[in-house]
């Protein structure tokens, strides 16, 4: 109904192709973005890169593009989501011989100066999950700064902090791929591929550990195919 509409009313006047469908993780939707995506029917619009592997289909009328099926998630939703697992009950992300938990923000939150890392009270003891401000305050990356000289013993006593660190620049690089205003088309491109790289590399490692599993030290499934499906939509 979508592209009917499309067709026949705004594309004659702006001429211009519907770039994509989004969504805001409504499971039925991802599976059928997912199939779409790995579908090889028709005209497809693609990138000849081994690892960029979700493609679209052209559509055309009277040989121009009106729509190119690109499915998305909406950022928004995956940066929140990417955040949930930082203070879960059963859930305990593990990188490396790193944890990335709530607690190590906790301690930059006690440990030095509001104007140092800008996070508030309810960003460390968190009760609204929908509150979008508090995963954007996360991610600051003077946030990092903090929990590196944590790492050092700068001014505390020091604490492995190099999981939560590592887990926090990646979500900024995500966020950054969308709302960023200084970032070129390039660097954006080169932040999707490092996201979506770098969790499908730690998701194997994850899956071949003998003493880890997804279900307990991953993202949920829902959330990592979420952001694939994002940063591939973004490039």
């Amino acid at each position: 109904q979508l592209d009917e509409m499309y067709k026949t009313h705004i594309f004659p006047v702006t001429n211009c192709p519907l770039s994509s469908k989004a969504s805001d993780g409504d499971s039925r939707r991802r599976k059928s973005m997912e199939i779409e995506g790995f579908s090889q029917n028709g005209e497809r619009f693609t990138i000849q890169h081994e690892g960029f592997t979700l493609s679209g289909q052209i559509k055309k009328i009277d040989g121009k593009v009106y729509n190119i099926q690109i499915m998305n998630q909406d950022f928004i939703h995956c940066g929140k989501k990417m955040s949930y697992p930082l203070d879960h009950a059963t859930r305990t992300l593990t990188m490396g011989d790193h944890m990335i938990h709530i607690s190590h923000l906790r301690m930059v939150h006690d440990s030095f100066d509001f104007k140092d890392h800008g996070l508030r009270n309810e960003d460390v003891f968190r009760e609204d999950q929908q509150n979008w401000e508090t995963p954007q305050r996360m991610y600051f990356p003077k946030v990092r700064t903090c929990l590196r000289r944590i790492q050092n013993g700068q001014g505390c006593v020091p604490e492995d902090t190099k999981g939560t660190e590592v887990y926090l620049f990646v979500c900024w690089m995500y966020v950054e791929i969308f709302a960023s205003i200084i970032a070129s088309l390039l660097q954006r491109i080169y932040y999707a591929s490092f996201v979506c790289n770098f969790l499908r590399i730690w998701r194997w490692w994850i899956f071949k550990h003998r003493n880890l599993n997804l279900k307990k030290h991953f993202l949920t499934r829902q959330c990592y195919q979420d952001v694939i499906i994002s940063t591939h939509a973004a490039v």
